[in-house]
């Protein structure tokens, strides 16, 4: 029996997702969480910027800041936004770990300004507090909870195979506070964190790097393996 592959990413994601998985699969998209953006005043207009999402990218437009400044980010996807906004991206690496690193040796000491959402995994700007340097965090966007779609539950509780993306703890647990689900799911967790929050699962697969690239390999892989 063919896998679905279900993606409860927000649907701009989930769309660049499928287009560069490769292989062509039965899909379903379900938002488990609705990006809300904000705009909340600047009070100090720092020297560089830190960017861990594409969302606290795309908030450059909204803000009130200079154009041009150093932006570190995470990922290709936030670096591509960064810079459509105006900004000088740096691509720093895939994830906080890569990024904090990078920023203390090249970055100096500030002021810098992390555009973040409501819920974070790291909070970047303690991080870079602890290490001595000056960071303001700023909440320029919401991750405001949706409940899966009468689609995506009935297919979770189906018979078929589902192969379920994570990207994130926050959507791990969200999607297993929905459950449990009867049908076999096969988990592709962006990250150990992820797998650990997500639900009941027939295989887990952990990607290699915390990357969208890794990610889509790693899908296709399950999905093929899935049948």
């Amino acid at each position: 029996m063919a896998a679905t592959l279900l993606l409860t990413r927000p649907l701009g994601a989930a769309q660049r997702f499928l287009d560069g998985l490769g292989v062509e699969t039965p899909h379903l998209i379900s938002p488990i969480m609705r990006i809300v953006p904000l705009t909340p005043q600047v009070l100090r207009v720092p020297k560089a910027l830190v960017l861990t999402s594409e969302n606290g990218a795309a908030a450059l437009a909204r803000l009130d800041l200079p154009p041009g400044l150093p932006a570190w980010c995470v990922g290709l996807r936030t670096a591509e936004v960064a810079r459509a906004n105006g900004a000088d991206a740096i691509v720093a690496g895939p994830d906080a770990a890569h990024l904090l690193p990078r920023i203390l040796a090249e970055g100096g000491n500030g002021p810098f300004l992390h555009l973040r959402g409501a819920h974070v995994a790291a909070d970047v700007a303690v991080a870079l507090q602890s290490a001595g340097r000056v960071c303001d965090a700023l909440v320029v966007y919401d991750q405001q909870d949706c409940p899966l779609s009468p689609a995506a539950l009935a297919l979770l509780n189906g018979t078929a195979p589902v192969v379920l993306p994570l990207f994130s703890p926050r959507s791990a647990a969200l999607v297993a506070k929905a459950g449990p689900f009867a049908a076999p799911l096969i988990i592709v967790a962006i990250s150990p964190a992820a797998a650990a929050l997500a639900p009941s699962a027939a295989r887990v697969y952990v990607a290699p790097t915390p990357e969208l690239s890794a990610m889509q390999r790693l899908a296709a892989q399950a999905v093929g393996e899935a049948g």
